[in-house]
């Protein structure tokens, strides 16, 4: 009886775990970089712009890598000065949609394009 137990409980396990793999696709843009990268090079190629800044956007060390070309990590100071060169800004969905702390940063963004790719957004500048 134990052994046919755990037998059915290995089995309902592998069956979970496979149909839970089909949806992880849908996820790719939550945990991780690529769709976001891949979204940042369409936006250049596009828009023919060449200058990326990122703002709060965590563990963006080695995006150089997927993106093949250098970023600028910029403060809440820089950005809102506004004398970036034209670009794209990626910037976390909080910081837009639910922060009022930085309510100036939502405002100078305004009326600019935005698409969005899981928790971050892309925005030319």
């Amino acid at each position: 009886d134990l052994h046919k137990a755990v037998n059915l409980l290995a089995i309902g396990i592998l069956i979970t775990l496979f149909i839970a793999s089909w949806s992880l696709p849908q996820v790719n843009s939550y945990i991780g970089y690529k769709n976001l990268s891949k979204e940042i090079i369409k936006v250049r190629a596009e828009k023919q712009i060449s200058a990326t800044y990122f703002y709060k956007l965590k563990r963006a060390d080695n995006l150089d890598v997927l993106l093949g070309h250098s970023f600028t990590v910029l403060k809440k100071d820089a950005l809102l000065k506004n004398k970036l060169s034209p670009g794209i800004l990626v910037i976390s969905n909080k910081v837009i949609d639910t922060n009022k702390k930085d309510q100036d940063i939502v405002d100078l963004l305004k009326g600019k394009e935005r698409r969005i790719v899981g928790n971050y957004s892309v925005i030319v500048l």
